[in-house]
């Protein structure tokens, strides 16, 4: 049966904001602090958010560091808020492609093959 692959690209202010969100729903104190760099590690499909507290007395908030499997639950939270279509049963794959962290979702459908012996030739 055929299969489909979709990718969707991450550009840095949704990476952010993702980050952001991901953060205060498990309960992250940030305080006043403001993002001031977004540091995207490609290989390790993570990313780092540096804060900044200019005019405060009290010193910058410690990085923000989501590592894989936090930055694909934050992407994905972030589709379902942005109303980005994301198949229940694909599979949901997070990638470096083109520079970019990007979600591959691939669709097969496996439960319309006929269920019957397949022989290949010598």
């Amino acid at each position: 049966m055929p299969s489909e692959t979709r990718f969707i690209f991450f550009e840095t202010g949704e990476l952010l904001r993702a980050s952001l969100d991901w953060a205060v729903a498990n309960g992250k104190k940030l305080g006043k602090a403001k993002p001031s760099r977004l540091h995207v590690d490609l290989e390790a499909l993570a990313v780092t958010v540096h804060f900044d507290v200019k005019g405060a007395e009290q010193p910058a908030a410690p990085p923000l560091e989501l590592k894989s499997e936090h930055l694909q639950t934050a992407l994905l939270t972030l589709c379902r808020k942005q109303k980005i279509p994301l198949p229940m049963k694909s599979a949901k794959t997070l990638i470096a492609l083109q520079n970019q962290i990007t979600f591959m979702i691939t669709l097969t459908n496996d439960n319309d093959a006929p269920k019957i012996k397949i022989e290949y030739a010598d």
